[in-house]
């Protein structure tokens, strides 16, 4: 006999607006730092617990990812650039404090 136990509930999709003030800081705070613009994606590929942690109780999110081109993301050569990761530190430096400091939702 076989068992099927549904575990949906630990994938549920959760999204926040581009438009909403934790996106709208991680934009900002990205075209403070660097010298490259902010790419939007409103839904990123892969699977998370962001439901579990933010959608069960309507907690905005947002994400300020730090890769390049030949990351290799999840393989076993995975890498970043040490400048590249100094970058995303600044960057959520500046995202701190601009959201700390921003009138927000």
């Amino acid at each position: 006999d076989v068992e099927i136990i549904d575990h949906n509930d630990y994938l549920m999709p959760w999204r926040t607006s581009p438009d909403s003030a934790i996106a709208r800081a991680v934009t900002a705070s990205i075209s403070q730092v660097s010298a490259l613009p902010p790419i939007v994606q409103p839904t990123s590929p892969g699977s998370g617990p962001m439901w579990e942690l933010c959608g069960r109780n309507g907690v905005p999110v947002a994400s300020a990812g730090v890769s390049w081109q030949d990351s290799h993301v999840h393989a076993p050569n995975e890498s970043i650039r040490i400048a590249d990761f100094v970058e995303g530190i600044k960057v959520i430096g500046r995202l701190l404090e601009q959201f700390a400091r921003d009138d927000n939702e």
